[in-house]
């Protein structure tokens, strides 16, 4: 009643421009009111033809058609919009959805696979994120595409499937005209996945606590296999046997060290859990705290170092401003432990840094003086400067040359052609130990933007459905630290084309994206998509 109005069209016409009136339509598979047979009979278009003859011609007619194509335009945008019928709606993340128990524990498995790079580095998660959006894309042509309840990926979706096809067209374009492939090109095409990976946390991840716990457990197993104790109390830097090189394995000894601050908070504020279990979760993420902590230090990665240092400083503000009691003692132990380890190893932080520090004191008022790239070029020519950083000045000074030449959208897999008349040609060949130029030099302002915006979203998104009780407290944290952490590193190293950051950035858009189409089952948010 309160949408009635003046028809201005045919009452038949009227009644299906629901769009226009506010009116919900609902259509039946067989009539509910019969007609009389002679209904059948047109009065208007009769045999004698009278009504053909009277219509008016073409060109008087277009404003009609016009408007007809515009009607179908816009009924079949308002169809393929989902309804809001929430008592239809399938809740995939409630423990009670159907689902099928092997293969929950397969893609369970498969999570785990996908953050497996922080204990061991190798492309494993490539294949787990493959395996989980196959499956997620063949459940969702199988059984949602033809629901209105299914989730939608929003126009954040259609950005992400809009910028692997981007990079796409940017290398078959370099390719057919230099038959160049540059070096590490096919990450960028990634966010192709992110999306359907998303769904398939929604549909797959159920106990989320089990999975972090294994999380935790398989944490302390590598650890423990991958820490050299006699070269810990030697002094001696050791080198990791699952991971390339130090910096690498110490990366990851910092992801890990994050999540367990996280875990240990979230065990703080579980109120199911018995006090034997609660026991046993304080003993195990001491324990792998504490394994994280000789890693990180042993490896003796300034970067990490200071990533690390930047992200505990985050979360003390953060808890604080929080003020809950059990995060305050959590944090409380967390920060007698690090001090302890840092009385304890004090001399290799300050064999390791001292250096460096002196450095950067020099390099940093020369670049505001002077600019960038002069006070790069007297850095390297100066015998007072470190090898390692003189080796990253070089790096860097030759990528920003070739980024200079192509500001806005980078030079794509082109730029390895560029790379070959650099200035500089340090012993390390084509990676720029700067996860930023690393981006810049391929797809210049644009691609940072892009993955500026996608990060930025997805910790929104994460931050939202905290607030709306979706997901623990401590997942945020988790996540918002970890990410300023990754964020942190790649600024001394190319940690974003290694396996643990392409998976962390796999996993954190994902996360992303998951608690995105939660809030969509819980009506808080309703994208205006069509799949």
């Amino acid at each position: 009643m309160s949408a009635l109005a003046v028809m201005k069209m045919p009452w038949d016409v009227a009644l299906e421009r629901f769009w226009d009136t506010g009116l919900k339509v609902y259509s039946v598979r067989q009539n509910v009111l019969g007609f009389a047979a002679s209904s059948g009979i047109s009065g208007i278009a009769g045999p004698s033809g009278s009504y053909k003859s009277a219509r008016l011609g073409g060109p008087s007619r277009l404003r009609a058609g016009v408007l007809r194509a515009s009607d179908e335009l816009r009924r079949l945008h308002h169809v393929l919009l989902p309804p809001p019928l929430p008592r239809n709606a399938l809740d995939d993340a409630k423990d009670n959805a159907p689902r099928h128990t092997l293969l929950l524990l397969l893609a369970a498995l498969a999570i785990l696979a996908l953050v497996s790079a922080v204990w061991r580095e190798a492309d494993t998660y490539r294949y787990a994120g493959l395996a989980l959006a196959l499956v997620a894309v063949i459940r969702w042509f199988r059984v949602d595409l033809w629901t209105y309840s299914k989730p939608l990926i929003g126009w954040v979706g259609f950005l992400c499937l809009g910028w692997s096809l981007y990079v796409f067209i940017r290398l078959a374009i370099v390719y057919f005209g230099t038959h160049q492939l540059g070096g590490a090109e096919g990450i960028y095409m990634f966010p192709l996945f992110y999306a359907t990976t998303g769904f398939a946390f929604l549909l797959f991840v159920r106990q989320p606590a089990r999975l972090v716990l294994w999380f935790m457990i398989l944490s302390l197993v590598f650890l423990a296999a991958d820490t050299f104790y006699s070269d810990m109390f030697q002094g001696v830097q050791p080198a990791p046997w699952l991971f390339n090189n130090p910096i690498h394995a110490s990366v990851a000894a910092g992801f890990i060290f994050l999540c367990t601050l996280q875990f240990m908070a979230y065990s703080a504020q579980r109120t199911d859990l018995g006090k034997a279990t609660k026991n046993l979760h304080w003993a195990l993420s001491t324990a792998v705290l504490l394994l994280a902590l000789v890693n990180i230090i042993e490896m003796r990665s300034k970067g990490v170092w200071l990533a690390l240092a930047l992200a505990l400083l985050l979360l003390a503000v953060m808890t604080l401003a929080r003020g809950h009691r059990r995060e305050l003692l959590v944090s409380g132990g967390v920060l007698v432990i690090v001090v302890a380890g840092i009385v304890a190893a004090h001399n290799i932080f300050s064999s390791t840094a001292d250096d460096t520090m002196a450095f950067v004191k020099t390099l940093v008022p020369d670049v505001f003086r002077h600019g960038v790239l002069p006070a790069f070029d007297r850095a390297i020519a100066s015998d007072a400067v470190p090898l390692a950083a003189k080796e990253r000045l070089m790096l860097w000074a030759d990528a920003i040359n070739i980024w200079k030449r192509h500001p806005i959208f980078g030079a794509s897999s082109s730029w390895l052609t560029e790379w070959q008349n650099r200035t500089y040609h340090p012993m390390i060949f084509n990676v720029f130990h700067n996860g930023y130029l690393e981006i810049a030099v391929r797809y210049g302002v644009v691609g940072l933007a892009f993955f500026a915006f996608l990060y930025t979203w997805s910790a929104r998104q994460v931050l939202l459905a905290m607030r709306a009780k979706l997901v623990a407290p401590a997942a945020w944290s988790c996540y918002i630290s970890t990410l300023v952490f990754f964020a942190l590193t790649i600024l001394t190293n190319s940690n974003n084309r290694l396996a643990m950051g392409e998976a962390f950035m796999w996993f954190a858009a994902a996360f992303g994206f998951y608690c995105f189409y939660v809030r969509q089952q819980k009506n808080l948010v309703a994208p205006r998509t069509y799949f």
